[in-house]
């Protein structure tokens, strides 16, 4: 596989290099920029701070409903360990509900609740904001340009292959897909 080096001109928009993969360069080394500006702006205005682990679980929760504990350890990349931890702190802070499922006394269900609601809004409201600064500058061309990549790019990153969603016995949430091709890689939420 060739490496295909991006070198955007200052200024302009760089839409040469089409193939998948440089335009999978290019996310690589877009989104971890991106996150950092975006933690940068949410700490220095930020009147409720969630750490970014925390952060990506109430969005997780939020856009699949509720969902076990090693179902949302695995789509956000962390150990079991890691992912209870990351709960529990959420369950100390009344964002989220730790519950045994009835069907399988060995599962713990994670959901949000109404006050983890609100402080995900209030993060996303600030975040919105700030992105909102953050493209200010630009020509109603350039953010045209990028209002269609979000569109064409959303589909893309919904389809999980390997992973159900809202197919948990609770009537939401994640569950891994047990038919699964050889050929598919499962993929992470990043957010």
């Amino acid at each position: 596989m060739k490496q295909v080096v991006l070198q955007p001109a200052a200024g302009s928009l760089n839409c040469a290099e089409t193939s998948a993969e440089s335009l999978a360069l290019g996310f690589v080394t877009l989104i971890p920029q991106m996150m950092g500006v975006l933690r940068r702006h949410l700490r220095a205005g930020a009147q409720l701070e969630l750490r970014p682990g925390q952060f990506r679980m109430l969005l997780l929760l939020q856009m699949f409903g509720p969902a076990s504990l090693s179902d949302v350890a695995d789509q956000l990349g962390l150990t079991l360990p890691s992912a209870s931890k990351l709960a529990e702190e959420l369950g100390k802070l009344g964002f989220i509900a730790r519950r045994t499922d009835t069907a399988d006394r060995r599962r713990i269900v994670l959901s949000l609740v109404p006050s983890g609601r609100s402080a995900l809004d209030a993060v996303q409201t600030e975040a919105q904001h700030q992105l909102s600064e953050l493209f200010e500058p630009l020509t109603a061309a350039e953010r045209k340009f990028l209002a269609c990549a979000v569109s064409v790019m959303r589909p893309l990153f919904a389809a999980k292959p390997g992973v159900a969603v809202g197919a948990a016995s609770g009537g939401g949430g994640v569950r891994k897909n047990p038919v699964r091709k050889k050929s598919q890689v499962h993929q992470k939420v990043a957010v």
